[in-house]
Formats: C-alpha cells, sequence, structure tokens
C-alpha cells in the first residue's frame, strides 16, 4: 500500500517534515530490521508484537489423500529454518497450531514436534515407507514467493519428496488457490482472525460443508464429517466454552488429519513518527488511544 517497504521504513527514519506525523502501513523492510532494532534510539517508535495472522503450508487434501504423506510433510518441514529465510525472530514465531496466540482460549501443543523445529526426516521416511511422492507447489511470482518456495523445496527435498515448482501471477494467487479443483498440491498462505475467536478460524478454514466451486476460504479443501459435525455444536455453545473447544478441535484437527503445516505466528515491527504517541499493538495496530504533539 502506498510507498515500497523499504521506502516507508527510510523515510521513518529520517523523521521528517510530515513523516513526524506519519504511521508505517507495511511492516519494516527485512533487509532494514538489522538496522532498525541495532538503533536504540528508535525503541520508543518501534510497534512490536503479534498478529493475528497465521503462515501455513497448505496441504490439498483432495490431491493428497493420504494421511501419512500429509503428516511426513509436517515432519519434513523445516519451520524454522523458513522463519529465517523470512527475517527470523523480528517477523514471527515458529508455529505448531492453527490458532495465533491472539486467539481467546489459545494454548501450546505440537503434533508433530522436530528437534529445534528444523524437521525430523526419519520420521518423515518411515511414514513415506520408502515413496517419494512428487508434490507440486505453487507459488506467487514475486522474489518472496521463489524464497519460500525454494526452502520448502529443500525442506521436503531431504525426505525424498520430489517437489515440482509452479510460478502463479500474484494478483490471480489466491482466485486460484480459492478454486476447488485447482491443480496444486501444497502451497503457502495465511489465515487471520476477524476478532479473536476460533470462530473466525476454524469454520471458514475447515467446514468442508461450505466448499464450493469456486471463491473458497479453504486452502485445505478438509471435508471430514467429524470436523464438520463439532463445528457445528461448538458454534451454539457460549463464548467462554466455545473458546475452549475451539482449541481441542485445533488440535483433533491437526492430529486427525494434518491438513497444513504451520509455519509461524506473524509479528509485527513497524515505526512510527516522533511526533506521534499512544498507539497499541495487539493482534494488530490499535490507533483509537493515538494523539500527536506539534
Amino acid at each position: 500500500m502506498g510507498p515500497s517497504q523499504v521506502e516507508q521504513t527510510n523515510r521513518m527514519l529520517a523523521d521528517n517534515g510530515n513523516d513526524r506525523y506519519a504511521v508505517q502501513v507495511n511492516p519494516v523492510a527485512p533487509e532494514l530490521i538489522s538496522k532498525v532494532l541495532g538503533d536504540k534510539s528508535l525503541s520508543n517508535r518501534e510497534l512490536a508484537g503479534y498478529l493475528d495472522y497465521v503462515r501455513y503450508l497448505n496441504i490439498n487434501t483432495r490431491r493428497v489423500t493420504d494421511l501419512d504423506t500429509r503428516r511426513a510433510i509436517n515432519y519434513a518441514m523445516d519451520k524454522a529454518g523458513f522463519l529465517q529465510a523470512e527475517g527470523g525472530s523480528p517477523i514471527g514465531d515458529v508455529a505448531s497450531t492453527i490458532q495465533s496466540p491472539t486467539t481467546i482460549g489459545f494454548e501450546k501443543y505440537d503434533a508433530y514436534p522436530t528437534p529445534g523445529n528444523h524437521g525430523d526426516v526419519a520420521k518423515a521416511k518411515k511414514l513415506l515407507k520408502g515413496a517419494k511422492p512428487k508434490l507440486v507447489l505453487a507459488f506467487p511470482n514475486t522474489a518472496a514467493g521463489q524464497k519460500e518456495a525454494t526452502k520448502v523445496q529443500q525442506s521436503l527435498a531431504r525426505a525424498g519428496f520430489e517437489i515440482v515448482l509452479k510460478p502463479i501471477d500474484q494478483d490471480n494467487y489466491l482466485t486460484i488457490l480459492g478454486r476447488r479443483d485447482n491443480p496444486y498440491d501444497i502451497y503457502v498462505s495465511a489465515w487471520a482472525s476477524d476478532w479473536p475467536s476460533g470462530s473466525t478460524i476454524i469454520p471458514p478454514l475447515f467446514d468442508g460443508t461450505a466448499i464450493a466451486a469456486t471463491g473458497n476460504n479453504s486452502r485445505t479443501y478438509l471435508d471430514a464429517k467429524p470436523v464438520n459435525d463439532r463445528i457445528r455444536q461448538i458454534a451454539k455453545e457460549p463464548a467462554a466454552k466455545g473458546a475452549a473447544d475451539w482449541m481441542k478441535l485445533d488440535q483433533q484437527i491437526m492430529t486427525d488429519y494434518a491438513p497444513l503445516v504451520p509455519l509461524y505466528y506473524e509479528k509485527n515491527l513497524s515505526l512510527y513518527g516522533s511526533r506521534v504517541h499512544g498507539i497499541l499493538q495487539g493482534g494488530a495496530p490499535r490507533y483509537y488511544d493515538a494523539w500527536v504533539t506539534q
């Protein structure tokens, strides 16, 4: 939106003229993160903390139908390496759940733990039983998309997967992934809750009864009756009980179906001008108490 990440970051660093009253819309450019974090004078102008987004490697369950193959993908993925390639801890923490830590009722679990979150190739190979599945990986044809695709390819190749890279025009990427019959096996995307409740995460992503020919929020196309039925049940519960039950269903989905690989919980690192005050980070930047000095 507007100027590039690099331009926005450099303008915030310079803090001149009207930019003293500005707020950075996009995060700090990855190539400038170390510069920003290394300058202690900027600490009172940094906005940092969890966003509502979780980044996933989605597995198209209509095409990758074997559960052990999907579990092997989870074990094979080098999440820590993927995150480091994206910018490291300033932009996220390695994920293991579908829901974000900003979600009410969040509890951490890991259905597919690996040493240091770098993947467990031996466990992945054991699940594959000597098979070397060929998977088509779709990615947006941008520098960032190419970097992500390469890291996924390298991770899964260690376990014997053959990954075929298929670039897609960035403007059409999500539209194409939203087609039920898209011809791709795995692809990276992110999801954020509309408000911090599992009701805005689990149903839109995993209610199989809502899958249509096009325009889907589901990227995994999981259509499992036990999940669909449980979604209906939890939706009728009081919010307090529902919060805990969405988290239990989160874990059940990962354990019983492995439809995606949670990659990392996204975090924000952005800057604002020296005349701006009162902005808070809480899932998203909060401006309701913001004010400026002349």
